[in-house]
């Protein structure tokens, strides 16, 4: 409101100006709002009755004047506690077979790339890939000319989307780059893009050239040194002395504790962040250590995840970043029945996948539309905490995928500010071994136009 509303003298009009000025232009001399404007401390004061009548025209053109002032509609200050207020989640889509990955909805035989045998058993063999050199960053068939395009942002308005809380952080799985970083020279080049996260994957009893047991400390090491923030996802194959990780209650009685503080002291003594994500996608049966599979139950597996947390905890490791990830909402168990608690948890985390027509997984969808159901039940487990997508890709077939990765890190951010890291799965899965994965192209570039969208994103 304009200061020409609001001149008149303090003890006049009251009543008048209570309504038309603001709360923080009101006068505050006065010890008794309620008290008589010919009253004054508690003395009567009484005017001569040609003063009040010019006080009284006075105070008319001084109510006019406000009046007048105030003709247009004042909009009014937003309130900094929005600044920090709880993001409010995207709507769930619907859970029906068509809305999302046939192992989304009821049948997780082929729900990741990442997947184990496709059947509940006790055998605890990883993938053959895990640590071979199969894969190579590759080139895209046609040069791409490296062009600094930025996203525009929406005009805001009352129903645009509010922006990311928080800068995104991206990262890409390159099988190998944490222990070869040509590699991840190779695809930082081919895109344009620095990543800020560096992943990789480590077994509890196997080894496969890099794929070891063992903590990697030169990869840790590497990866730190260009800047950059290891991730690891720690995966219960193999076994240690006879006993199998994967049966999740050996954990919990006590089998792997020598081996769980080695990985904890190791990183204790690293004494930089690094991302840590035990029993992924503990959700999906085609792994071992999942809900349902060789004998574990929920509760079993938020026993594991804690007893693992509070011998780092012990050990001083604190730099370890904790990574919740489980699949998207499916019907093998609700998400909050095997959430260990905020306590143990730093990150939550989900792999989001588009299978396009390419596999019978409900269609074309975007990762916003695969993701939403997730992320409300993450808003309503834990509102604050920051969401990260540890996998994601998409293939080609049955739209633009193109597209598909301009919505995922533009549009998605803004829907679900509490996502604040993004990592590619980079991996080219054209040959299976013998389990019933979903055989993809999965990298990033499989077309020119892929490629380009994610460097100008």
């Amino acid at each position: 409101m304009s200061k020409r509303g609001t001149t008149t003298s303090g003890f006049l009009f009251t009543a008048i100006r209570a309504k038309v000025v603001r709360a923080k232009d009101a006068p505050h001399h006065r010890s008794n709002p309620s008290e008589s404007p010919s009253r004054v401390n508690g003395q009567h004061r009484l005017p001569h009755r040609g003063i009040l009548n010019g006080i009284l025209i006075f105070g008319l053109l001084a109510f006019a004047s406000a009046v007048y002032a105030s003709g247009a509609p004042v909009p009014m200050p937003v309130s900094r506690a929005l600044d920090n207020a709880t993001p409010t989640s995207a709507p769930a889509t619907a859970t029906s077979a068509g809305a999302f990955p046939k192992a989304l909805a009821g049948n997780p035989t082929n729900a990741m790339p990442m997947g184990g045998d496709a059947t509940a058993t006790s055998t605890n063999t990883p993938p053959k890939s895990r640590g071979g050199d199969s894969t190579r960053v590759s080139s895209p068939s046609t040069p791409i000319p490296r062009v600094a395009t930025a996203t525009p942002s929406p005009v805001a308005t009352a129903t645009s989307p509010p922006p990311a809380a928080a800068a995104l952080r991206t990262g890409a799985y390159v099988p190998g780059a944490a222990q070869n970083t040509a590699l991840l020279d190779q695809f930082e080049g081919m895109t344009g893009k620095k990543m800020a996260i560096v992943p990789w994957y480590a077994p509890w009893g196997y080894q496969n050239g890099w794929y070891t047991s063992a903590l990697d400390t030169a990869a840790l090491n590497a990866v730190a040194a260009r800047g950059s923030t290891p991730f690891i996802t720690w995966e219960a194959w193999g076994t240690i002395n006879g006993v199998d990780p994967s049966h999740v209650a050996n954990i919990t009685g006590g089998k792997f504790d020598a081996y769980i503080d080695s990985w904890a002291n190791g990183l204790k003594a690293f004494g930089k962040p690094v991302y840590l994500r035990p029993f992924h996608e503990m959700n999906f049966q085609g792994y071992p250590w999942s809900v349902g599979t060789n004998g574990n139950t929920a509760a079993d597996l938020i026993a594991a995840w804690r007893h693992v947390h509070d011998r780092f905890a012990r050990a001083g490791a604190t730099n370890v970043l904790w990574v919740w990830c489980p699949n998207p909402q499916n019907n093998v168990v609700a998400l909050k029945d095997i959430y260990p608690g905020d306590a143990y948890v730093d990150w939550l985390g989900v792999d989001v996948y588009n299978g396009g027509t390419q596999f019978d997984w409900g269609g074309w969808v975007s990762a916003q539309q695969a993701m939403a159901q997730t992320y409300a039940i993450f808003q309503a487990l834990s509102p604050t905490k920051p969401v990260m997508i540890p996998e994601t890709s998409s293939v080609e077939q049955g739209g633009s995928k193109a597209q598909w990765i301009t919505d995922l890190y533009t549009s998605l951010p803004r829907a679900m500010p509490n996502v604040r890291a993004i990592v590619w799965f980079h991996e080219n899965w054209t040959a299976t071994d013998s389990r019933n994965l979903p055989v993809a192209d999965w990298r990033l570039d499989t077309s020119p136009a892929a490629l380009q969208a994610f460097r100008n994103t």
